[in-house]
């Protein structure tokens, strides 16, 4: 029984020895740390809605872990809203940045657009008659009405003249005087009045009323050129260049569609809070695919400073970004990768080691 304890002690002062003596050395080792990274397209376009109809798109920055765009639009209630995907579309296809991706159609919006310009055209009609003056016929009319004025007053004109010599000689009464002085005056005034009348149906309606409709046609223009800026938002364009992908690839939910950036993949992994401080930005990162064979096929590009916990254990996530292209690097899959740290003396190695072990 001695003799094997002797043994057991002797073995432990070796390997003592040796751990000393390679601590000793001048080598440094790089410290290295495994995870499960899920994969993600490094840019993602969803248009997604809520329960209320309201229509969002959203522009995901994975690498980065931002949303670069967010907008929406809003139907009232009752509203009777259709989506529509462009027909020459469907799940896998290749969709350039700037592409139409479908219309979302609001049928409160085209029945206000309807309207308006049904008003618009009303408004314009009045305005034409209003400023085009009366029908040929009836300035021809009032034409004859002043000319013939003018002529009853000439004449009235001349009996007056008669009518004040005879008046001078006494040949005349006073009333008579009078009652012809009148019948001057009223053919002045019938003169006057229908010249103002010919001229009111050569210059059309009345200034005040041709400024209000030309008011109401600014308006109305302008609200049709709002809702038609409206449903040309409607019409849904993708700033992502990549592969459509429709909701019902995915779990039952608000999600229409949404458009996956298939050149550029990000994969995001925890790491224990206690490796963060030997983990670096462009550390190396390999995706091992079995337990004989690594492919150096990234590095990390960010983390998350934000401590979660997961079993358990404090850890925080990092962003790789893949430099290299594999079978496994498929958005959703989950792969398992090592990352290679920060380069260790062997004493902080085997120090690092035993704390982790423990």
């Amino acid at each position: 029984m001695q003799i094997v304890n002797r043994k057991y002690t002797i073995i432990l002062v070796l390997i003592v020895i040796a751990m000393g003596t390679v601590s000793l050395l001048p080598l440094d080792l790089p410290y290295k740390t495994s995870s499960k990274a899920i994969i993600k397209p490094s840019f993602e376009w969803e248009l997604l809605r809520d329960a209320e109809g309201t229509i969002a798109s959203v522009y995901h920055n994975h690498e980065n872990g931002l949303i670069e765009s967010y907008g929406n639009t809003e139907f009232r209630r009752g509203d009777v809203m259709h989506f529509y995907l462009r027909s020459d579309l469907s799940d896998g296809d290749f969709v350039d940045a700037g592409d139409t991706i479908g219309y979302t159609y609001s049928n409160e919006e085209q029945m206000r657009l309807i309207e308006l310009e049904g008003k618009l055209e009303v408004l314009q009609s009045q305005l034409g008659y209003y400023t085009a003056g009366q029908k040929p016929e009836d300035i021809e009319w009032a034409e004859k009405e002043v000319m013939l004025a003018s002529q009853e007053l000439e004449t009235q004109q001349k009996l007056m003249a008669r009518s004040e010599r005879l008046m001078k000689d006494s040949v005349i009464s006073t009333q008579q005087y009078e009652i012809d002085l009148n019948e001057l005056r009223v053919k002045e005034m019938r003169k006057v009045l229908a010249e103002a009348k010919l001229k009111s149906l050569l210059a059309g309606d009345k200034p005040e009323q041709i400024t209000l409709t030309q008011s109401q046609i600014a308006a109305t223009r302008q609200q049709i050129n709002q809702i038609k800026q409206r449903l040309n938002f409607l019409t849904l364009t993708t700033p992502v260049s990549g592969v459509l992908s429709s909701g019902k690839s995915f779990k039952k939910g608000n999600r229409l569609l949404r458009v996956i950036d298939n050149k550029r993949y990000i994969g995001v992994a925890p790491i224990k809070l206690d490796d963060k401080p030997y983990i670096e930005q462009d550390n190396d990162v390999y995706l091992v695919v079995n337990d004989f064979e690594k492919i150096k096929i990234g590095r990390v590009v960010a983390f998350n400073n934000e401590i979660k916990l997961l079993n358990g254990e404090p850890v925080v996530y990092v962003t790789i970004a893949f430099d290299e292209t594999h079978d496994l690097l498929i958005p959703g899959n989950l792969v398992t990768i090592e990352v290679v740290g920060t380069s260790l003396n062997p004493r902080q190695y085997m120090i690092k080691t035993l704390q982790t072990s423990g």
